[in-house]
């Protein structure tokens, strides 16, 4: 059997302690009270590539999920496996963090320029789930009986760490919850080159 075509979503529950969990969320919010966001921002989505000291926690739980990927899928493709030898597992971790106040949405795009993406969520229980789409079925008119042709929906909690091959299209749906921000560290890996 070959493996012509696979994406495997990983996640990773309970991620941090309440103390450091804590500690993000305030320096987030004292980012978020003295910044603009970004110009790269959906609607009600404020965005800031700002980096946090003491996040070491995080990132290496990122670091940790990074080489379960890229074991998984050494195994299924051989020039991945050859390009992660040459580079010698060397990434680039680029993070940033979205607040989307109750009725906003990251509308569908991917990562094309990254091999991984994820997110963290701070703050990410009842506040819309996230939507990953077969890029074979974008418009949805294929046979639905068809094998991993269906969307997949993904509901976060809080502290919950996903990951999945960045060329997969993604959104986010609105966040319904009366009164709570959805609040996450997305981030990009990159092959150091």
């Amino acid at each position: 059997m070959t493996s012509i075509l696979e994406a495997k979503f990983y996640h990773k529950h309970n991620i941090g302690t309440e103390h450091q969990v804590s500690t993000l969320l305030d320096d987030i919010n004292t980012v978020y009270d003295k910044t603009s966001s970004t110009a790269s921002s959906n609607l009600d989505c404020w965005r800031s590539s700002n980096v946090y000291e003491n996040l070491d926690w995080l990132t290496d739980e990122i670091i940790k999920l990074v080489n379960e990927n890229v074991d998984y899928y050494s195994k299924l493709d051989s020039i991945f496996a050859k390009l992660m030898e040459k580079h010698q597992r060397k990434y680039i971790l680029t993070y940033w963090t979205n607040v989307n106040k109750p009725g906003s949405r990251n509308v569908m795009h991917s990562h094309k320029d990254a091999i991984f993406s994820g997110v963290y969520y701070v703050k990410g229980s009842d506040t819309g789930d996230l939507r990953i789409i077969n890029p074979a079925n974008v418009l949805g008119d294929c046979e639905m009986a068809s094998p991993f042709v269906r969307d997949f929906y993904f509901t976060p909690v809080d502290k919950d760490l996903i990951m999945w091959p960045s060329w997969l299209p993604h959104e986010v749906e609105t966040n319904k919850h009366a009164s709570k921000n959805r609040i996450n560290i997305a981030f990009d890996i990159r092959i150091a080159k």
